[in-house]
């Protein structure tokens, strides 16, 4: 929250043959990389289970780290096969994947206290999509987490089913199942009369981002229908926003059938919203619940659903928009300018400790740059060095260089 670290999921690279994941806290100023959970593998002759943590989100002091835990689970049998002849061959072992689950848990920062889970056991179906994105308020002790949520459809039938709402849920052991959460969207469903070509529809919530004075939370609100005959049609994905009492729940902006978003981060300013774009992937012409990572880029909007614009073709995903905080790295000499007092200059100034260090400019950044000591006189005064650099002549780039 503060700028200063980045919460991380990665393998281990101590152990290439683990398959399931870790997560780390990185701070960059520093290089330190701390391992604040690390999970096994489980495998016998009947299954096995892998672990991998996701969607990360620092607490509001920086000191804990939520986490979307992901398990997948397989069992192991065997089969047996018959030839043309009626004979018998095999068996053979099938492994095959036989659920999904996702919890939330709650990781300490510095890895020193054990994690613990805050929501447990939401396992997949093909009407929501449970656990798919954690933000922590940056103003409350508090969580947002997509949970599954029964929830009556219109239509003939008065049927129930599952659907994935956004939930502010309290950050302690066990407490979306002690009913420690509050719903904070409300997704819908419709059950199509016998002979409609729609029999069903319903919307389902995800990827919770809180704004950065922690009053709103945006959300991704994606739209299935089925036909009759049951073909899943391609998910109609739509950024929406909410106040955290609940109010105001508006869409900011459609997208195009087909489409898919995971995530979505503010800017510092609460003005704009940065999110991953894509075509959603399909198996077979079936749609899956995932993006296709060749088409995926990032695009921004405003918070009032004004300015869609692209900001990067594929393949890019994931956006998290860094604090508006500066971070100074101490062994660094920081280079300041400013417009001198006449105009016509530009006025340099940086530590003076490293005598050895020159002051370089270029008309060009990058492979074409050529970089050249400014003629002008430096000069010390206490701690301070200070070069007066004409700018007639152009735009110029400059840095400072050891020698």
């Amino acid at each position: 929250r503060d700028g200063q670290a980045i919460a991380v999921a990665a393998g281990d690279p101590a152990r290439p043959n683990k398959v399931s994941t870790d997560a780390w806290v990185w701070r960059p100023g520093t290089g330190a990389i701390t391992k604040i959970a690390a999970f096994e593998d489980f495998a016998s002759a009947s299954g096995f289970l892998t672990f991998y943590p996701s969607y990360l989100a620092f607490s509001p002091d920086g000191k804990k780290v939520a986490a979307g835990m992901v398990a997948y689970s397989g069992a192991r049998s065997t089969t047996t096969f018959t030839n043309e002849f009626g004979n018998p061959y095999g068996p053979y072992q099938v492994s095959s994947k036989i659920s999904r689950c996702v919890s939330l848990a709650v990781f300490d920062a510095t890895g020193v206290t054990a994690p613990f889970y805050v929501a447990s056991g939401l396992c997949d179906d093909d009407s929501g999509n449970p656990g798919e994105g954690v933000d922590w308020s940056p103003t409350q002790d508090v969580i947002a987490y997509p949970y599954n949520t029964p929830t009556a459809f219109s239509g003939p039938g008065g049927a129930v089913f599952p659907l994935t709402a956004i939930h502010l849920i309290e950050p302690t052991a066990g407490a979306a199942d002690q009913g420690r959460r509050r719903q904070l969207t409300f997704p819908g469903g419709n059950v199509g009369q016998a002979f409609d070509p729609v029999t069903l529809t319903y919307t389902s919530d995800y990827g919770p981002a809180f704004s950065p004075n922690g009053q709103q939370v945006a959300y991704i609100r994606g739209l299935t229908q089925i036909l009759n005959g049951g073909a899943k049609q391609a998910l109609i994905p739509s950024i929406r926003m909410v106040n955290v009492d609940g109010s105001n729940d508006h869409e900011v902006v459609p997208f195009q059938k087909g489409s898919y978003l995971t995530r979505i981060t503010w800017s510092p300013d609460g003005q704009k919203l940065v999110f991953d774009l894509a075509n959603q992937a399909t198996r077979d012409g079936f749609p899956l619940g995932l993006f296709d990572v060749n088409t995926v880029g990032l695009a921004s909007i405003g918070a009032n659903g004004q300015g869609f614009a692209y900001l990067r073709g594929a393949r890019a995903t994931w956006p998290t928009w860094r604090p508006n905080v500066v971070i100074v790295d101490p062994g660094v000499p920081a280079l300041s300018a400013k417009a001198s007092a006449g105009g016509g200059s530009i006025v340099f100034t940086w530590p003076a400790p490293g005598n050895d260090l020159v002051l370089e400019r270029s008309a060009q950044i990058g492979t074409q740059a050529q970089w050249s000591t400014v003629a002008e006189a430096v000069t010390t005064a206490g701690n301070q060095r200070t070069a007066t650099v004409s700018t007639t002549g152009g735009q110029s780039w400059f840095r400072l260089r050891h020698p």
